[in-house]
């Protein structure tokens, strides 16, 4: 797989599948099933029930929201109605300002920073002829003004060559691009050829858009790209819409030209076979159009496989060719570089495991550090709600894609409020989950209500109906009746070992300790590239004073000195990582683990490597981080 550029690019280019699902479902559930039928991860939002998402109420928005976050879904780009082919610019602008003013409030709930726009309706004349006077000034003000919202919130809005002022032809687009600062091109590979070509001389009727040309035109100021293919009758106007690469639109070659130049972002497909949103005399029954929306998509994956692709989790991948870096000369590198947490890390040998989850509302603040994907939080309940939304939803990805998920969870009262929350979380068949735990005792009785496997049997495991839960069950205290478990530290730890090497490990829920450790791992025995999975520690003096600061022993006498944990590699091995860490004894440890050298005398900072790990942290833990 392609190695990562020290830009932040994916050389040899990638591209990541979404759609407009609403041409499948009307519905907030349906656009979320159809979605996650296909596999991906992405959507472009647009209509839901037959309203856009920046004119929807909150009730309604919410909804909506939430639909997706439960699946997992995440939103690549708003498309709006803004300036679109069917506003006049001597529209109320005040109107089209409020409607850019909610769209951007909406897209910072839905975490995306993409907007499609377009540039007002062409004024034609009763031939069907543009008039002279466009009202070109008057268009470049507004435009400005309106990109200046969505550019004050750190949003790029994409202008889509479709039938409108920009859509004319190539050199109204470049013109746009020179007029209104901050804005980036969506390439819709079908309007060209279902666009006249207003530049034409010759007589009528003008033929359509060529859509070679009109890509290599403007392909370097592309940020995003929609999959259309059709055609219309010069004659008639009648349109035709048919799948990908069985019309006139050369999308293999702008696939193919794509890749060959390194282009990394969204191909957000648009049918427009089953339903058309401009024309109303085009529907379908729900049924067909679900059935042609995952077909279309089915075939755009065969189409990117026969260009050398591979997909995994709706992403398409394909290595540079001999070796050879590919050129960076897309807009689309930087802009989707700079969309935190929507697109997963590369890591060998598995190239691009999770998305990132959501922010949401609650979210105070979030960045990045390396890899690390960090979100703040008011207090450590609000903490605890969306962690444990997150995670959810992670679950129910990987059940939709594989019959178990395997699941290693940390017990401390830090994870309270996240497990409280993941056991009402609705929607999770948990027989077909297995649990583990990462870390345990050795010495104390098997009922002591100290152990974690007991601290977890009560907080979630005894909550729900695990399909399987396997306990750590080292050397226990004497006087132990015979017939309990419990064995010597070296069998115990090859016993587990073997369990965990049963399948891939899914989903990590994990804490960090006061001294930085992750599970037992403290920084005299964590090791970055341990050889074991499960070995038996002796537990430095910090970390078993925090056991004390926890309420969970009245001494530290009495705190025992050895245990089990899984090791570093162990917990590193997980597709996704879930790291809760509220509280303000975490936040000498929080600033170690972020600002400092990537070390196992902070073993907490390997976190930062991992391609799929994200860091809740609240008020009190972030002190002192910005």
């Amino acid at each position: 797989m392609s190695p990562r550029a020290r830009d932040g690019s994916i050389e040899g280019g990638a591209f990541l599948l979404a759609g407009f699902a609403d041409e499948a479902a009307d519905s907030a559930l349906g656009q979320a099933r159809v979605t996650t039928s296909l596999g991906w991860k992405w959507l472009e939002a647009r209509n839901v029930e037959g309203l856009n998402a920046h004119d929807l109420g909150e009730r309604e928005f919410e909804a909506f929201r939430a639909a997706l976050e439960n699946a997992g879904i995440g939103v690549c780009c708003l498309g709006s109605s803004i300036a679109n082919w069917g506003k006049s610019v001597d529209e109320d602008f005040a109107a089209s300002l409020a409607t850019a003013n909610r769209a951007a409030a909406r897209m910072k709930a839905l975490g995306t920073k993409l907007v499609r726009i377009m540039s007002y309706a062409i004024l034609l004349d009763a031939a069907g002829d543009p008039l002279p006077d466009q009202k070109k000034r008057q268009r470049f003000e507004r435009l400005r003004e309106l990109c200046g919202v969505f550019a004050a919130e750190g949003m790029t809005p994409v202008h889509e060559n479709c039938f409108n002022y920009g859509g004319m032809g190539v050199e109204r687009s470049l013109e746009l691009l020179s007029e209104v600062p901050g804005l980036k091109l969506v390439f819709d590979t079908g309007n060209p050829a279902l666009t006249p070509d207003f530049s034409w001389p010759g007589p009528r009727p003008r033929p359509s858009q060529d859509p070679w040309k009109s890509w290599l035109a403007l392909r370097d100021h592309v940020a995003h790209i929609h999959i259309k293919d059709g055609w219309r009758d010069p004659l008639t106007g009648a349109e035709t819409y048919v799948y990908p690469g069985e019309g006139p639109s050369r999308i293999r070659d702008i696939l193919e030209d794509c890749l060959a130049r390194g282009y990394s972002g969204w191909l957000s497909i648009e049918p427009h076979m089953a339903v058309v949103y401009h024309d109303s005399s085009v529907s379908s029954p729900a049924a067909a159009r679900e059935a042609v929306y995952l077909e279309y998509g089915k075939r755009l994956e065969a189409m990117l496989r026969s260009l050398g692709c591979e997909i995994r989790d709706g992403i398409a991948l394909r290595d540079s060719p001999a070796g050879k870096p590919a050129a960076r000369e897309s807009a689309a590198v930087d802009n989707v570089a700079s969309h935190e947490g929507l697109i997963a890390r590369h890591q060998a040998p598995a190239a691009f495991e999770n998305a990132a989850p959501h922010e949401n509302a609650a979210t105070r603040r979030s960045f990045t550090v390396d890899r690390l994907r960090v979100r703040v939080y008011a207090d450590r309940a609000t903490l605890g709600v969306a962690a444990a939304a997150d995670c959810a939803a992670a679950i129910r990805k990987v059940l939709a894609q594989k019959e178990r998920c395997r699941m290693v969870f940390a017990a401390a009262p830090s994870q309270n409020e996240f497990l409280a929350g993941l056991a009402k979380a609705r929607g999770i068949d948990w027989s077909r989950v297995e649990a583990f735990h990462m870390d345990e005792y050795a010495g104390l009785a098997s009922g002591d209500s100290r152990r974690f496997g007991e601290f977890l049997r009560k907080a979630l495991f005894s909550k729900l109906a695990f399909g399987r839960v396997e306990y750590l069950w080292p050397a226990t205290a004497a006087g132990d009746q015979a017939g309990e478990r419990g064995s010597g530290a070296e069998e115990e730890a090859k016993r587990y070992a073997a369990l965990l090497a049963g399948g891939p490990i899914d989903i990590v829920c994990m804490g960090v300790g006061e001294n930085g450790h992750i599970a037992f791992n403290d920084p005299r025995n964590a090791d970055f590239a341990d050889p074991l999975a499960v070995k038996e520690v002796a537990l430095d003096p910090e970390c078993r004073l925090q056991q004390v600061h926890d309420g969970c022993f009245p001494s530290l006498e009495e705190v025992p000195e050895t245990a089990l944990t899984l090791t570093v590699p162990t917990l590193m091995s997980g597709r996704e990582l879930f790291c809760v860490v509220p509280g303000p004894t975490k936040a000498a440890a929080m600033r170690r683990m972020l600002k400092g050298e990537v070390s196992p005398e902070c073993p907490a900072t390997a976190l930062r490597g991992h391609p799929a790990c994200t860091l809740y942290l609240d008020e009190n833990s972030a002190k002192g981080i910005p």
